[in-house]
């Protein structure tokens, strides 16, 4: 039986291909393995030409760096990312997730290929086992390397990792990393200025070919070299990942002495194997009855296995991230641990399938058939969404209000203030004394944690979201949580943010100031959410008395904005007008006791 058809086969990755190989190798498809020596041999030649691409101005698909890493979509190699090879640590750190975005780049070099191009004939060993089908199986599979390319790859890839999908969603609405190094690069530098602090950056390189020593001078210190990877945050310590970035682009790109002069004429180690490329021997008119193991039903099966391993290691990588994450807490932590070993079980039955069905090829459809993975909890691999906020009234008789009802009490459809009898803008007292009614800032959310009242830098207070002794216990309920910004009630402890007296307080650390008053809603998870309450801008000046002063205010809030919750964390919006006014105060303090928020 006449086994492949005319022209090349298939690509094989040097770098997972398990063993070097020489023009003329053998190569059994059905194992996808080398097997032995040269069953052919030949005059080689070189053909085609040099290929190169040093600028890191394209950004590749996931499926692309597979495949240029070795990892190809149906090939057992496929398997080897979860072996600890540089490559395959790499490709983890590259991947992206629901919770993690990556951009991936690649400077390439390829030589002309070596090809066997004449006079191919059996070998001495291919004699020998000539005419024998199951002997040639073994001893030549059913192809050869037909050609050898030789060259240098560098790879570069940058992680964004989010403690949500919602701040996964915002940074992608503003930003994009794909494109050119720099391009993500500035991006970075921007999103580092304005995003969330808790969103985490990670650096990776890999290097195939060339002097691989060189590479690890990019990551500035010898762990991250050693590690083949740096990490940092957005805003904190971002400038880290910038300088590793910035050196990165110049590693690539510096012919003198960097990734280019590596693989130069005369360079030493100079290129590596990249691919061989292999052919049927039916190519160069050698035939052997060779009875085929790899029917359809085991193909399938092959199929299968593949898109199994692909879920299960795309959890892994997955729970790794988020076993990352601080602050998760003892139980979220013991949960994920917990999937986590589920899917490592799933992953070992699902290689040692991967096994007999390369190497016992026939058996592979009923080993996949007989293959039982435990089903993993994929909740636990989920983390809730976060938290949300809006202004709401609460009044003695009605409880909590719905946000339309708060806002339809104080302003008209068009947005304009509803007005009393009066003629002057709706307030809490108008809601009448008996009612005891408040302002409040509800916060929707699980696990929530505490909130800090900030005004920009500075912490002027701090208010638990959990239920405490002594506490309200109507402020805290399944899923949300609420601060008391403004009330009639007078009881003690009921109002959580006086924003006069938060003034006064920020006042001491910002003599003159413009900026926002705002609560930093913290879960469980470690996660701040930023909610803006109040504009204010005030200047202090000298008092009437001597050694007394004046605070000059001038404030705004949206909080009865149509269309918002009013207390969104962007600055823009359609704010509403809330006046001046002008306080005395005494001698500025001595000192500036407010911590950093």
């Amino acid at each position: 039986m006449l086994i492949g058809s005319h022209g090349r086969a298939a690509d094989v990755s040097a770098l997972t291909s398990g063993r070097a190989a020489l023009l003329g190798y053998a190569y059994n498809s059905d194992k996808q393995e080398f097997v032995g020596n040269a069953c052919v041999t030949g005059t080689s030649a070189t053909s085609g030409v040099q290929s190169s691409s040093f600028s890191f101005e394209q950004s590749l698909s996931e499926a692309e760096t597979k495949e240029f890493l070795g990892f190809g979509a149906s090939g057992r190699a496929r398997f080897g990312l979860t072996t600890a090879s540089a490559s395959a640590k790499f490709m983890r750190n590259a991947t992206s997730t629901q919770y993690a975005l990556s951009a991936i780049w690649m400077s390439d070099y390829l030589m002309p290929a070596e090809k066997l191009a004449t006079n191919v004939v059996r070998s001495a060993i291919g004699n020998s086992v000539s005419g024998n089908s199951e002997r040639w199986r073994q001893t030549c599979g059913q192809e050869y390397v037909e050609e050898l390319v030789r060259g240098a790859r560098l790879f570069f890839s940058i992680r964004v990792e989010f403690s949500s999908r919602e701040r996964k969603q915002q940074f992608e609405a503003r930003f994009n990393i794909s494109g050119s190094v720099a391009s993500a690069q500035a991006n970075l530098d921007q999103a580092s200025r304005e995003f969330s602090r808790d969103a985490k950056v990670v650096i990776s390189a890999r290097q195939v070919g060339g002097d691989v020593s060189k590479l690890t001078a990019i990551f500035g210190t010898p762990e991250a070299a050693n590690n083949g990877f740096v990490e940092c945050s957005l805003g904190v310590n971002f400038a880290q990942c910038a300088g590793v970035i910035r050196r990165a682009i110049e590693y690539a790109s510096d012919t003198r002495a960097g990734f280019p002069s590596q693989i130069a004429p005369g360079a030493s180690p100079g290129p590596a194997a990249m691919i061989y490329r292999t052919a049927p021997y039916s190519a160069v008119g050698i035939y052997e009855q060779v009875n085929p193991l790899l029917d359809a039903a085991n193909r399938e099966a092959r199929r299968r296995l593949v898109s199994y391993f692909d879920e299960q290691f795309a959890l892994q990588v997955l729970a790794e991230q988020l076993r990352k994450l601080a602050d998760l807490g003892r139980e979220r932590i013991e949960a994920i641990d917990r999937q986590r070993a589920v899917v490592d079980d799933n992953l070992r039955k699902i290689l040692d399938a991967a096994d007999i069905c390369f190497d016992r090829v026939d058996r592979c459809d009923a080993t996949v058939r007989a293959l039982h993975l435990q089903d993993v909890d994929k909740q636990a691999l989920e983390l809730p969404p976060l938290p949300k906020a809006s202004f709401r009234l609460f009044t003695t008789s009605r409880g909590l209000w719905s946000r339309s009802d708060s806002v339809d009490w104080f302003v008209n459809e068009s947005g304009s203030a509803r007005l009393t009898s009066q003629g002057r803008p709706r307030d809490l007292l108008d809601l009448g004394l008996d009612e005891g009614a408040s302002m409040v800032l509800l916060v929707e959310g699980v696990a929530l944690k505490e909130a800090a009242v900030c005004f920009e830098t500075a912490k002027v207070g701090s208010v638990p979201l959990q239920r405490t002794p002594g506490g309200f216990a109507e402020k805290v309920g399944p899923g949300y949580s609420f601060l008391v910004v403004q009330s009639t009630r007078t009881i003690s402890g009921w109002q959580d943010i006086d924003l006069l007296t938060a003034t006064l307080k920020a006042q001491s650390k910002f003599r003159d100031a413009d900026g926002f008053f705002y609560v930093l809603v913290k879960d469980e998870f470690g996660r701040t959410v930023r909610f803006n309450v109040q504009y204010a801008k005030w200047r202090t000046g000298p008092g009437p008395i001597r050694g007394m002063s004046t605070l000059e205010l001038t404030y705004r809030n949206r909080f009865w904005d149509r269309g918002s919750g009013g207390a969104e964390t962007s600055a823009g919006g359609n704010w509403t007008e809330g006046g001046t006014a002008s306080y005395p105060l005494g001698p500025p303090p001595m000192e500036n006791r407010l911590p950093p928020c």
